[in-house]
C-alpha cells in the first residue's frame, strides 16, 4: 500500500478539523538562533604568529592548536640509553627561623636505614639510589623498553655530599620578611638564578672528586638537602 504525501495532509486536516479549531503548516521556516550577547569582550590568542585579538563570535569557529601538528611516530622506536651522574649537595649549615632544615642532609631520619618508606630519610647514598631505581622504571614502563636509564650517585661514601659554598638563603631569592603581614617576599629572577647557582656550585664542587669523569655520562641530577620533614 502506497502512501503520497497528499494522503498524509489530508489526514492532518481531517484530525485538525475533528479535534482543533485551525491548523497553519509553514514550510521552508529557516531557523535563526540567538544572537550572541553584545558583551565588550576581547579574546586574546596566542600563536606562533603572535598575540591574536578576536570577539566571541569568532571564538565559536576557532580551532584551537590548529597550527601545531603531531609528530609522525616511527614504525620501530629508537633505543635510548642514558648513563646520568647523580651529584649529592648540602650548604654551609645555619639556624634561619626563615627556612625549613639547617641546610644538611638528613642522615637521623626515623632511627635507622629500616625504618620508613623509602622516600623518607635518612637521605643517605642508598635513599638516592632508590629514587633513580624509580626514574628508571618509570621511564621504562612508559617507553615500554626502549628508553633504559642508568647512573652513579656521588661521592661514593654512604653519607657524604658535595660542600656547597654557602647557606640556603643566597640561593633562595629571599628579598625581606614583613612583620606586620607575616609575608615573606621573594625576588623571581633572584629565585631562578639562585637554581642556577646550586647547579654550578654543585658540579664545580664534584669537578675536585678525581674519580668523576664528566665526559662518561649523559646528564646531570643534582639532589641537594632541604626540608627535615
Amino acid at each position: 500500500m502506497e502512501v503520497n504525501l497528499r494522503q498524509i495532509f489530508s489526514l492532518l486536516f481531517l484530525l485538525s478539523v475533528c479535534f482543533a479549531g485551525k491548523v497553519i503548516i509553514t514550510k521552508n521556516q529557516i531557523y535563526n538562533p540567538p544572537n550572541t550577547p553584545s558583551a565588550n569582550i576581547k579574546i586574546n590568542l596566542v600563536s606562533p604568529k603572535g598575540i591574536e585579538t578576536i570577539s566571541p563570535k569568532q571564538l565559536r569557529t576557532t580551532h584551537f592548536f590548529k597550527e601545531f601538528g603531531l609528530p609522525k611516530l616511527e614504525r620501530e622506536a629508537r633505543q635510548q640509553n642514558l648513563h646520568i651522574l647523580v651529584l649529592r649537595a648540602e650548604f654551609v649549615e645555619d639556624n634561619d627561623s626563615l627556612s625549613t632544615g639547617n641546610g644538611r642532609m638528613d642522615l637521623v631520619g626515623f632511627g635507622s636505614p629500616q625504618d620508613g618508606l623509602f622516600y623518607d630519610p635518612p637521605h643517605t647514598k642508598k635513599y638516592f639510589e632508590r629514587q633513580m631505581d624509580f626514574l628508571h622504571n618509570y621511564y621504562r614502563a612508559n617507553s615500554f623498553g626502549h628508553c633504559n636509564i642508568s647512573y652513579v650517585v656521588k661521592p661514593d661514601r654512604p653519607t657524604d655530599s658535595y660542600q656547597l659554598p654557602h647557606k640556603m638563603s643566597y640561593y633562595s631569592g629571599f628579598d625581606h620578611y614583613d612583620p606586620k603581614t607575616g609575608i615573606v617576599w621573594f625576588n623571581n629572577y633572584a629565585m631562578e638564578m639562585g637554581m642556577v647557582r646550586i647547579v654550578a656550585d654543585a658540579i664545580a664542587a664534584a669537578d675536585q672528586d678525581p674519580t668523576i669523569d664528566f665526559s662518561e655520562y649523559d646528564a646531570i641530577i643534582v639532589f641537594h638537602a632541604g626540608t627535615l620533614l
